[in-house]
């Protein structure tokens, strides 16, 4: 394998794009409709990049010994979706994916079918898919490489960063929704009639205030319709119950 750097990025954004285009096949199959499931807004799945080139750099040099190729093959992408999915839940209080409903899985973080079908994947990916690529791009002159390299990357970093500020406002944004949403619940809870008219008027603020927020972040809601969160639970089954309405103002609007 390359060990240049250029070669490097190039084949993380490779597999990050491939990542990208499986898991929108997946979703479309499931679905019947497209939906861009990745975190950034460009076609890439930065997770699948990453466990690409740990596969490559930690497993693929034992290629020649099976049991110890298997056993990474099944372990080292098992571990990077659990820390990616704990990361995520601490950072967002979210679950942006949940194997709950799957047999043998680690608190819906990861489950052995997914395990499994990585670590078979691996086998082709190694043994077949990288040295293709890798042939594509020592094809390439070296000049062409680097430039490729650097432009590609800088794309990628401004998607990243954006897509970073896009998901700590979408946080924000939750927090904002769920503190209406407790006033509501307090407000019910005291039961004072006197309050009915203040009631009223929260009740319109905060569904508006939903309707505002679905709107705006509409990507990262039709992305990951599994999203759950045992802290922000009232306010997703809420969103839930709203998105209909508010792809019908949509299409209203246009």
């Amino acid at each position: 394998m390359g060990t240049s750097i250029h070669v490097l990025i190039l084949l993380f954004l490779l597999y990050s794009a491939m990542g990208w285009m499986l898991e929108v096949a997946f979703h479309f199959y499931k679905k019947r409709r497209f939906v861009n499931r990745g975190f950034l807004k460009g076609p890439f799945c930065p997770i699948y990049g990453t466990g690409a080139i740990l596969m490559l750099v930690a497993v693929g040099p034992y290629r020649e010994y099976p049991v110890v190729f298997a056993l990474g093959a099944f372990i080292v992408p098992t571990l990077l979706e659990l820390v990616v999915g704990v990361v995520l839940m601490r950072l967002f209080k979210a679950r942006w994916w949940n194997y709950s409903g799957c047999r043998f899985n680690y608190k819906g973080f990861i489950c052995a079918r997914f395990s499994l079908m990585w670590g078979m994947f691996s086998y082709v990916f190694i043994g077949w898919l990288n040295p293709i690529a890798e042939s594509m791009i020592a094809s390439l002159p070296s000049d062409l490489t680097r430039l490729s390299a650097v432009m590609l990357f800088s794309l990628f970093a401004v998607d990243t960063v954006f897509t970073v500020y896009k998901l700590i406002d979408f946080k924000a944004g939750l927090e904002a929704v769920k503190l209406e949403k407790d006033e509501i619940l307090l407000m019910l809870a005291a039961k004072k009639d006197k309050a009915e008219n203040a009631m009223r008027t929260k009740v319109k603020f905060y569904n508006n205030h939903l309707d505002q927020f679905i709107m705006r972040q509409k990507r990262f809601i039709d992305s990951y319709p599994e999203l759950t969160s045992a802290y922000f639970k009232d306010v997703l089954e809420d969103i839930r119950d709203n998105v209909s309405k508010v792809k019908e103002k949509i299409r209203n609007i246009r």
